[in-house]
Formats: C-alpha cells, structure tokens, sequence
C-alpha cells in the first residue's frame, strides 16, 4: 500500500454533496432493471416533486410514468430502495427523479405502466 502526500501549493479537495459522484446507471437489487441517468429528458415533475428536490427521509413523487407525471408519495431512505421498490412493485416506470437528476428506465416498456 502507497499513500501519496499532495504538495502543499495544491489544496485537498473537502467532500460535500455536491461533488458527489454521477452514477450514471443505477441497477436494482435484483438485476433485473437499469436506470440511466438522462438529465436533459427530465420531466417537470423531478423539479418539484422527485428526491432532487424533496430529498431522502422526506415524503417524494420520484416515479416517472407514461404521460411524464410523477408518482408515489412515500418516504425513502436511499436511492437504492426507489429503484428496488420500482422493480417490486411495478417493474415499469418510464423513469425516476432521483437526487442526481432523472434517470431513464432502459428496460421501459411503452404504454405498459401502472396507472398510480
């Protein structure tokens, strides 16, 4: 193991959220479904509604269906647990509003959402 000292003319960056990481894909827990992040489609809703604006531990809409609204209306305390409840509940949605910004559903199937 190596650890490198930077110098001391260059400063050390300090982490906070806003230097997180992109994702750009989110898979769920199962494998089964893959989300990729696609922030210039973001319906309206993501703005107002989706985790980006409410955040985690607050109530959010951050399921996207066919017609580009929102749903949902539960509290969720990881990204991870939108994605896996998306898969287990409906395994459809056209996309999610997640903190990073929207991310498209590349198993979406058209016009086959639910309803809610």
């Amino acid at each position: 193991l190596v650890l490198t000292v930077p110098p001391s003319s260059q400063p050390v960056p300090s982490p906070s959220f806003n230097s997180a990481i992109i994702m750009p894909q989110i898979v769920s827990s199962d494998g089964e479904n893959t989300y990729e992040l696609d922030a210039s489609n973001a319906p309206s809703c993501c703005a107002t509604s989706g985790l980006e604006s409410k955040g985690l531990g607050q109530y959010s809409w951050p399921f996207v269906i066919d017609d580009d609204t929102c749903r949902g209306g539960r509290k969720f305390g990881s990204e991870q647990k939108v994605v896996d409840w998306a898969r287990r509940y409906s395994k459809n949605y056209k996309g999610l509003c997640l903190i990073r910004g929207y991310y498209k559903n590349l198993d979406y199937l058209s016009s086959s959402a639910p309803p809610y």
